[in-house]
């Protein structure tokens, strides 16, 4: 499914974006990691992927879901 992934809160720089818009074969769900993979920053690259830490909490909104992580960090996913 082609999704929006929008950083809200975290406590770290490793993402480099706050919103990122990929291709993620699952939802968010409880106990697992949520991952996706987008066009890559670096030319040399063929692709980027990203993941989240355990999440610990998911909420349905529209269109999407937001989640909080083991970390701390709160995301929010979008379909488009």
């Amino acid at each position: 499914m082609k999704v929006k992934f929008t950083k809200i809160k975290n406590n770290h720089s490793r993402l480099r974006d706050d919103v990122i818009v990929g291709k993620a074969k699952n939802p968010p769900q409880v106990g697992e990691i949520f991952f996706m993979t987008a066009a890559p920053k670096s030319k040399t690259a063929s692709l980027r992927m990203i993941n989240t830490s355990k999440i610990e909490s998911v909420d349905d909104i529209e269109n999407g879901w937001k989640f909080t992580t083991k970390s701390g960090s709160v995301y929010q996913v979008v379909t488009i």
